[in-house]
């Protein structure tokens, strides 16, 4: 089942994109413009999500700097 998460942290992020997630969307948020929100949207978003918030997480550390870079 698609899903779709939307995050301002850029670490939660990157790990969506390194496991199969797309960049649908990039907001500019609050009053000041200065935060950014990012829509990720993929087959796992969702069970990535939940391993994302229990600390269940595992990325290859190379291609999450990537992904931070990008």
């Amino acid at each position: 089942m698609r899903g779709a998460v939307e995050t301002t942290d850029i670490f939660r992020g990157a790990f969506f994109l390194c496991n199969g997630g797309r960049l649908r969307e990039v907001r500019l948020n609050g009053s000041n413009g200065k935060t950014v929100s990012f829509l990720i949207e993929g087959e796992e978003v969702n069970r990535l999500d939940l391993d994302y918030r229990s600390g269940q997480a595992l990325v290859n550390p190379l291609e999450f700097r990537e992904w931070l870079n990008h």
